[in-house]
């Protein structure tokens, strides 16, 4: 077969060019985005109970729908949280379950538990999509511009900005709902002997549309239309209430002020100290995100920009684009510069003609498998783009064991066409099966499941499909080059250029046989003394392996921003202008940092969800979120630096408030990195161990923002209905609660239509006194038996208490969550000095103590890795078992997996960096790379044998014949990975260090211990 592709070398040239130009085009077309997508398999049901306290909630609504949901088939985990008036439970599904048909089965679980719920709660509100990723927000700033205007403006500019290409959805947030606002004169209301609720039927038996049907009887049916919806908000002021029995209608307009206006705002939004509303872009499924935010800049400053009212200016605070153009730079600049060290290794050790073939095996690989790789949908992020700077070195390994072998025999005198048969025949089957190999070595990757097998799925993709694509090249383009370079008549150099590449060894070939005279002497002094050798190579594997408890551990770094992130909690009953007070507090810190480039914050809620692992939402009064970006120039402090600077200052400057500085983190999302999980079923007990626990971390050097999921209990006042009264008196609980919320949030009784949307029609109290309470407790509660309703506090006392602010539940079980921080150390160390403070730490029977955040991650991922790394080993054992057809060979080409580990230790430990996921990765795809050099060795001992000769002359031999192709491949994977190893960012850099240094390593044992090995094995048998 291929003589006869050598032979038709025109047509095999044709395929290659056109494979290569399916490839360029699939790689200039296929989306781009900066980070992969995870899918959080999570849903929030939401339910509101008015007026329950949280162990109410907890016991009447919580607690019977998350029975209900544990019977769902696919169900991980369940987390709830019962406050005030509400229930919100998480329900997490096991990755590769249908989330389709859970949804589905929660759906139909809330139908059949909500007949037991109380009458008075909400219909259970299911929400599948939970986090998706923007790529934009806009910012209008507009400090003297009323809401209302502001709502126009905003809807304009949004309207514009949907109808652009690659825009799925735009959310506004920063502007308060618009409402008719029906505000109730309850003096007035007692003249006329009326009730809010009477009000509120009359609204809603007036504001009504109902189809009237079709008179069959005329010809082809007419239909009959009935309309008595509110046309104008004049009219809903014009509603007739009742008519006294002298005649005379009461009108809406008599006890109460109907006015279009905004409600209570839920979320202030403010860039760099300015009001204003903010515009969160969404984009659409495979889109190239990077043009497409191009696009819409150039849209906003061009066409939207100057078409603003005056007062009103468009600013892009975040921009996705930015970050992903700057990845994409420093990933392709790392590839370039790999690619250029690997051609430089090259022309060390081969020919220029030879390096220059097999430098050219890197692009051809990689746009030969961008045709494939298009077609499984992948997309260009960081993971991918940094799986080719992986697989760089990788890439010439085949090519460069090719060439060297027809080389080889070129200078044995063969003929072109012998020297390309015969040296491609020889090693087509082991470098085969060395590149399955190492495929097999990255494919079980393609098995994690959850966030983390989704963040680095294209790693195995990539590698997979690029390593298939160089060993195409290696066996038939190069020998087709090799041939036509060979069958060329030689020419009388001319020129530095024409002599230069007329070379016949490398431009280290003085070197490279200096370092070959070296291994001849000592592969005979290894083999002389076997036991010495192998003891030698053991006691390197007991050091290398005594470091790993001295290794920091860590599952992901920090992100490499120019951005970070402040969370800001006040007191529970803070109310938002409180909250927004401790905002300005901290914008007007961060103002003076010269750094600062950017800073929007959001009070009421945390800022839109930019990053793909940024998956924590929050919101209510006492919540407010501070995005902050800062300027890269020269000499200034970077981002890491100003949130340790930011953290004691404003711990220190500001007090009355939690607040966190934070940087983003790379990988799957933790959340807080140090969380211990308290569980139990009394209140007061758990807040007593969470206190104790809280104390004993503040203590660790390290900890910061120490804070519980319970928090301290709230002031209220506690509306306690006289059950057996109210019953006499016709008077519901839901009455009561709704007659509250007359003179708190207002509460909607109808609708109304405007052009553009649908609003409510709120009914309030008027606060006519001084003292709100005071007003409360003499409002008029609707009775059955009572038309003009009776006042409050004759059916309920008010009076003042603590009570609990909120129940949290984790897995059916009442649970308390200490979490921190870490600044100054690892999040593990900071853990274990927790746990051996907690060893002998009493607990009462019926309580116990889990460990969350970064922790219960690392052993979840750790864990799944060993078990894909024992399936590595074994597949690899197997195909060398097949290849070798014995048992015992497989074992010593093995022993360069557990090399190549000790390496990687080694240089993980010496570099100061820690043992994270992606370092432990780095370590697991080493087994498929280093087997490569063994696998080559073997096999040429193995012909030598064959041959006759003895075997310790085989042996030597046999690492003298492969000696400069394993430097070579050594050489090459390491020059590709340098400048990430060197500049690389901080989760590729670990990565890096751990295939260099474990590469390294391993090829200089393997060179001395597998022909040792090999030797004791043989002398063994016989």
């Amino acid at each position: 077969m291929l003589r006869k592709i050598l032979e038709y070398k025109k047509i095999t040239m044709v395929f290659f060019v056109a494979a290569a130009l399916w490839g360029m085009m699939n790689f200039f077309t296929i989306p781009r985005q900066e980070d992969p997508d995870i899918t959080l398999l999570v849903a929030r049901v939401v339910t509101t109970y008015p007026g329950a306290n949280p162990e109410k909630v907890e016991k009447l609504v919580t607690k019977p729908l998350e029975e209900g949901f544990e019977a769902i088939k696919g169900v991980k985990k369940i987390e709830s949280t019962s406050s005030e008036s509400l229930s919100v439970i998480m329900i997490e599904v096991y990755p590769g379950t249908d989330t389709k048909k859970a949804w589905d089965d929660v759906r139909y679980k809330i139908d059949e538990v909500r007949q037991s719920l109380p009458d008075e709660t909400s219909e259970p509100q299911l929400n599948t999509e939970l986090i998706r990723t923007c790529m934009m927000v806009l910012h209008l700033e507009a400090p003297n511009m009323d809401y209302l205007e502001l709502e126009a403006v905003s809807r304009t500019v949004k309207d514009e900005l949907k109808g652009l290409p690659g825009v799925a959805e735009i959310q506004r947030e920063g502007l308060p709902d618009r409402e008719i606002q029906v505000v109730l004169d309850m003096e007035r209301m007692a003249r006329f002997n009326l009730t809010w609720s009477q009000v509120a039927d009359a609204i809603k038996a007036r504001n009504i549309t109902i189809p009237g049907g079709k008179l069959k009887e005329q010809p082809y049916g007419l239909a009959i239309q009935t309309t008595g919806e509110y046309l104008d908000p004049q009219v809903i002021a014009g509603t007739i209430l009742k008519v006294t029995p002298e005649g005379n209608s009461v009108y809406l307009r008599d006890i109460a002020a109907v006015s279009l206006c905004t409600a209570d705002p839920a979320v202030l939004v403010r860039s760099n100290g300015t009001p204003g509303v903010s515009l969160v872009l969404f984009p659409k499924e495979n889109i190239d995100r990077v043009k497409t935010a191009a696009n819409i800049r150039a849209y906003i400053k061009h066409n939207i920009g100057p078409a603003l009212p005056a007062g009103v200016t468009p600013h892009i605070i975040f921009d996705q684009a930015v970050n992903t153009r700057a990845q994409f730079n420093h990933l392709y600049q790392e590839l370039f510069i790999g690619m250029g060290i690997v051609f430089l290794v090259c022309l060390l050790a081969l020919p220029p003609f030879g390096a220059l073939l097999v430098a050219v095996a890197i692009p051809l690989s990689v746009l030969l498998g961008m045709g494939p790789l298009g077609m499984m949908d992948l997309k260009l992020h960081q993971i991918s783009v940094a799986a080719l700077v992986i697989v760089l070195g990788i890439l010439v390994d085949d090519s460069i064991v090719t060439n060297d072998n027809i080389q080889r025999h070129l200078e044995l005198g063969d003929t072109p066409m012998q020297a390309a048969t015969l040296g491609i025949r020889e090693v087509a089957y082991s470098i085969t099966n060395a590149t399955v190999a190492t495929i097999a070595a990255f494919a079980p990757l393609f098995l994690l499941e959850g966030n983390i097998g989704e963040f680095i799925f294209a790693i195995p993709q990539v590698v997979t499909v690029t390593l298939l694509a160089s060993l195409v090249v290696s066996l038939f383009l190069t020998p087709i080059v090799r041939l036509y370079l060979a069958s060329r008549p030689t020419r009388p150099a001319r020129g530095i250029v024409s002599v230069f590449f007329q070379r016949k060894g490398g431009l280290a070939e003085g070197t490279y046989l200096r370092l070959l005279a070296f291994y001849r002497r000592s592969i005979d002094l290894a083999l002389s003394r076997p036991w010495r050798t192998v003891a030698m190579a053991v006691l390197f594997m007991g050091v290398s392996f005594s470091l790993f408890p001295f290794t920091g551990k860590t599952l992901f770094p920090s992100a490499e921003r120019n951005e970070f992130l402040i969370d800001i909690t006040t007191p529970t009953t803070a109310t938002l202008e409180e909250t927004l007070n401790k905002v300005m507090e901290v914008e007007a810190v961060l103002a003076e940092q010269p750094e600062i480039k950017v800073i929007a914050s959001y009070t009421g809620k945390s800022f839109p969800q930019f990053y793909y692992n940024e998956t924590k939402y929050v919101s209510g009064s006492n919540k407010a979120g501070i995005y902050v970006s800062t300027r890269t120039d020269r000499g200034m402090r970077k981002p890491a630096q100003l949130v340790e600077l930011l953290r004691s200052r404003l711990r220190e400057e500001i007090p009355g408030a939690n607040i966190l500085v934070r940087n983003l983190e790379q990988g799957i999302p933790v959340g807080a990195p140090v969380a211990v999980r308290i569980k139990g079923e009394d209140l007061e007990t758990l807040r007593a161990l969470a206190g104790d626990i809280s104390a004993r971390l503040r203590d660790i050097p390290g900890a910061i923002n120490v804070d519980d999921t319970m928090g301290p209990d709230i002031f209220q006042y506690k509306v306690q209905v006289d059950e057996e009264r109210a019953n006499r008196l016709g008077v519901t609980n839901l009455a009561v609660a709704s007659t509250v919320l007359l003179m708190t949030d207002g509460m909607a009784v109808s609708t109304y239509q405007l052009p553009d949307e649908q609003i409510n029609v709120v009914l309030k109290a008027a606060k006519n006194q001084p003292i709100p309470l005071e007003q409360l407790k003499s409002l008029p509660v609707p009775s059955s038996v009572n038309g003009a309703g009776i006042p409050l506090n004759q059916l309920a006392e008010i009076t003042p208490t603590w009570a609990v602010s909120q129940i949290n539940r984790n897995q059916l079980v009442r649970t308390v969550t200490v979490s921190s921080y870490t600044q100054g150390r690892l999040p593990s160390e900071v853990v274990k000095e927790l746990q051996n403070s907690l060893r002998s730490y009493p607990l009462p029977q019926g309580y116990e103590i889990e460990y969350g955040g970064e922790q219960e991650e690392s052993n979840k991922s750790f864990t799944d890795l060993a078990h894909l790394s024992l399936m590595v080993m074994v597949i690899i054992y197997l195909l060398l078992a097949v290849q070798f057809n014995s048992l015992l060979k497989p074992l010593i080409i093995m022993v360069t997996v557990f090399l190549g580990v000790c390496g990687a230790l080694a240089g993980i430990f010496l570099t100061g960096n820690p043992i994270g996921f992606m370092a432990a990765l780095g370590v697991f795809s080493l087994a498929g790379v280093v087997v490569r050099n063994g696998i080559v060795l073997i096999e040429f001992v193995e012909l030598a044998v064959k041959e006759g000769k003895p075997l310790r002359e085989a042996l030597a031999q046999a690492g003298q014949a492969r000696l400069r192709p394993i430097l070579l491949t050594m050489l090459s994977a390491v020059g590709g990975l340098a400048p990430m190893a060197i500049a690389g960012s901080s989760l590729w850099q670990p990565m890096a260090i751990a295939i260099s240094s474990g590469l390294i390593i391993s090829t200089a044992l393997t060179l001395y211990v597998i022909p040792t090995l090999y030797l004791l094995l043989e002398n063994w048998k016989h």
